[in-house]
């Protein structure tokens, strides 16, 4: 165990005798900072980081502000005793001629004789400052203001710490307060200390709510021999005044080519009533064309403007105050140009057996109408006494309208829409819808004896109204001959027939049974469908030697 100590000792002895290699070498120093106290302003402390001692030091302090004065040399420092690497050196009773915020550069070398070098903090520099610390006691009248209460009167004053001790006022010093967010580069309100330090200063309306406060000595070259100083904020708030804005046309609605006249009023709430807004910008814009007008209202609050229109056009009426106390004012006024309507493509037909049909279109020139009602009106003689029978609705896509219904008297129609707020009445042309009435007289079936599966005769006369009064017989002319058997209910047809010159059609049909015979005729071009009651009955009879025989009975 003796042996092992002794060879460790004297492994400890042989080290110790070494060299240092250059791997243990000193690091080279450098200078960490060099400030002057805040208690001390005319002390400088230099601090170094050094593996080997400092022992020699001096300092340059250059003003920053005042460029062309001369430097201050530093000199005399007590350097204190190295540890773990940390140094310092103090210089005493630096009391530069002007003040000013200096930059200091040290001079400093190491016991091997090194130069420390200068390692910089975020400044990129050293600071002594040689400066007076002002310091601003700020007060507002008011933190709130409206339309009766535009401004803010700010007043205080500013004193002043000088480095060696002295307090007193700062008097004729130029600064500024700051207003909207309180940051710098907000609007500047720019303001002089009297010869006593006071002030008073007057602050005009902001956009708000914003803050004020005020600032001086911030590289400031009304300053030079000033710290930089800034209050808290004060925040302020603004009241807006409620107004309103309104627009009228006279008259709302206008034929294209007529006038209209659009007038407003422009109000501002005070005191709990409604007063009118003198002499403020009011723009007219409206939605089609590109007359923008450009107003301004009257003692009472008012404006006005007349135009000739062609189209519907919505006025909108803008007050964009340039006030912090108002808000922006809008208003809007529709002066209708109804517009022309039109029937297009209308078409009444009337079939033999009163079914009356009217179909067409109602047009505008800006669009097509939808959902509007049409009166459907009727007159016996297309002149006078027109009667709505009917109203009916354009509701298609393309403005399209369709009725059907059946209508016992010949006559004349016409279409009406009584138009809207948009567009304009019209009435159709009229339209003819007329047939004459049409009979048959002295239909008969004969002879009155006939087997079954004989013949009877069918005829009759079929006669039509040539005018009001005159009815003729209706020559040329298809009838039908049906026959239904007795107890049932469907017809048959037999035979068709035609009459002559006189209207008399006279036909040969089979007798398959016992049963009823009527004629119908369908209708002419201009006339209408008839037909027999149906009536007519003719029995059949078996004979004894298995034939039938008839009787045809007229009933």
């Amino acid at each position: 165990m003796r042996r092992t100590i002794a060879v460790l000792t004297g492994a400890l002895t042989i080290a110790a005798a070494l060299p240092m290699t250059a791997a243990h070498a000193a690091t080279a120093g450098y200078v960490t900072s060099a400030v002057n106290d805040a208690g001390h302003l005319d002390t400088l402390t230099v601090t170094f980081q050094s593996d080997v001692p400092v022992t020699s030091v001096k300092a340059t302090l250059k003003p920053s502000r005042h460029q062309d004065a001369p430097a201050v040399q530093a000199t005399g420092f007590t350097l204190s005793p190295a540890a773990n690497g940390t140094q310092t050196a103090t210089a005493t009773l630096i009391k530069p001629t002007i003040f000013d915020d200096y930059w200091v550069t040290v001079d400093a070398t190491d016991a091997n004789g090194q130069k420390l070098t200068m390692r910089y903090g975020w400044q990129d520099r050293y600071d002594f400052q040689w400066l007076i610390k002002p310091k601003i006691d700020l007060s507002l009248d008011r933190r709130t203001i409206d339309v009766d209460h535009p401004n803010i009167t700010a007043t205080g004053s500013i004193t002043g710490v000088w480095p060696t001790g002295e307090t007193g006022s700062l008097g004729g010093r130029k600064f500024h307060l700051l207003t909207q967010r309180g940051y710098s580069g907000s609007p500047e309100v720019p303001a002089t200390t009297g010869a006593d330090g006071s002030f008073t200063a007057t602050i005009g309306p902001e956009t708000g709510p914003y803050n004020i406060d005020a600032e001086i000595g911030f590289s400031d070259s009304n300053n030079p021999d000033l710290a930089g100083y800034f209050t808290n904020d004060f925040p302020v708030s603004t009241v807006k005044t409620p107004a309103r804005l309104s627009l009228q046309a006279s008259p709302g609605r206008v034929l294209s080519g007529n006038s209209t006249t659009v007038s407003g009023l422009l109000e501002r709430q005070h005191n709990g009533a409604w007063e009118p807004l003198a002499d403020q910008p009011v723009t007219i814009t409206p939605d089609y064309g590109t007359d923008t007008i450009s107003l301004r209202t009257d003692a009472t609050g008012r404006f006005q403007f007349t135009r000739a229109l062609t189209n519907t056009v919505l006025y909108t009426a803008t007050w964009q105050t340039p006030s912090v106390f108002y808000t922006t004012q809008t208003a809007s006024i529709r002066v209708i140009v109804p517009v022309a309507s039109s029937f297009d493509q209308v078409r009444v037909t009337y079939d033999p057996f009163g079914k009356l049909t009217v179909q067409g279109n109602l047009l505008a020139s800006d669009s097509s109408h939808q959902d509007m009602p049409i009166a459907l009106q009727f007159s016996p003689n297309g002149k006078d006494g027109w009667t709505t029978e009917k109203t009916i609705t354009a509701s298609w896509s393309n403005s399209g309208f369709y009725t059907s219904f059946y209508q016992n008297m010949s006559g004349y129609w016409r279409l009406v829409y009584s138009g809207n707020t948009l567009y304009l009445p019209v009435t159709s042309a009229v339209y003819k819808a007329r047939r004459w009435n049409t009979r048959f007289e002295k239909f008969k079936v004969s002879p009155t004896s006939v087997g079954k599966n004989r013949t009877v005769t069918a005829s009759g006369t079929l006669t039509r109204a040539v005018s009001m009064s005159r009815r003729t017989g209706y020559a040329g002319q298809t009838v039908e001959i049906i026959f239904r058997f007795k107890g049932k209910s469907t017809w048959y047809h037999l035979a068709w027939a035609k009459t002559d010159r006189y209207g008399r059609f006279s036909k040969s049909v089979k007798a398959y049974g016992s049963g009823y015979y009527a004629v119908e005729f369908r209708g002419g071009s201009d006339t209408f469908a008839t037909w027999t009651d149906g009536k007519n009955y003719a029995p059949t009879a078996r004979t004894s030697s298995g034939r039938s025989s008839a009787t045809a009975t007229l009933k």
